[in-house]
């Protein structure tokens, strides 16, 4: 077990797929802050009149420049510049190499188990998962420190640790699911596609469609099925939530972790590798 994640983690830091992730992932989250920053400085300049800064009180980051802002906040922030679609691309193009270079193939009939396989992959999918997170957290701090001293304040950073380790425990369910499309379909067009699709937020209208069609249905206004997901769940986490928000991640992230392998290693087991 332990050799064969050892191998799938050399040949992830072998990719080129990998390195163009690090790339984008420093590239998104810096220009994001100083993307940020800028609306910031522009915020500050429309200000002086009185009728602008009536307008912009309704704007999102607005209070950032009357009230600061923490480095938490701002990590955050920076997080929310795709760095799901980051993650979730780049584990459909992984899984789905090892079906186009035959890799599965030389491996699995040396296994008496191929549900390891599985358990494999999870932890190469761990092991991006922390590779992204520790790329956007640093470059997004050093953006604010080169950026946003202006409104900076300072902050506990227990919060956005925190938070950090139950959106890594969602973004691992979400790219549980990925993986089990990628198992299933051996479809890179479709898993790379549903990983799109979860990374830029499309399935959370689908979500909120679906949930008001429910609640008519049912004469009821309390089914949000966001809540029922890992994708859900993340857009709903913040720096500040709730301990029952806290909890629901946990159990939902953990529900589709489990279910997902479960699911992945069952189809790989009674498959026929070619």
């Amino acid at each position: 077990m332990l050799n064969l994640i050892k191998m799938d983690i050399h040949r992830l830091f072998h990719t080129k797929s990998f390195k163009v992730a690090i790339i984008f992932s420093a590239i998104l989250s810096f220009v994001g802050i100083a993307v940020v920053s800028g609306l910031l400085l522009i915020f500050q300049e429309m200000m002086k009149s009185p009728e602008n800064a009536q307008a912009l009180a309704t704007f999102p980051l607005f209070g950032w420049l009357t009230n600061g802002v923490t480095l938490p906040e701002i990590v955050l922030t920076g997080f929310n510049v795709l760095s799901l679609m980051v993650s979730t691309v780049l584990t459909a193009i992984f899984i789905n190499s090892e079906q186009e270079t035959g890799y599965i193939k030389n491996i699995a009939g040396q296994l008496s188990n191929r549900g390891t396989m599985i358990v494999s992959k999870i932890c190469t999918i761990a092991v991006i998962n922390l590779v992204i997170f520790a790329i956007y957290t640093g470059i997004s701090s050093l953006a604010c420190m080169l950026f946003l001293q202006f409104v900076l304040k300072s902050g506990s950073l227990t919060p956005l640790l925190t938070t950090l380790a139950i959106k890594f425990l969602l973004y691992m369910a979400i790219d549980a699911i990925i993986l089990f499309i990628c198992t299933l379909t051996k479809s890179k067009a479709l898993s790379v596609a549903i990983g799109v699709i979860f990374g830029i937020g499309i399935s959370g209208f689908s979500y909120s469609i679906l949930g008001n069609i429910l609640n008519l249905v049912f004469k009821t206004t309390n089914i949000n099925l966001s809540f029922f997901t890992p994708d859900g769940m993340n857009s709903i986490l913040a720096i500040n939530s709730e301990a029952d928000i806290i909890i629901k991640a946990i159990i939902v992230a953990v529900i589709y972790i489990a279910g997902f392998m479960i699911a992945s290693s069952l189809v790989i087991k009674k498959r026929d590798v070619r």
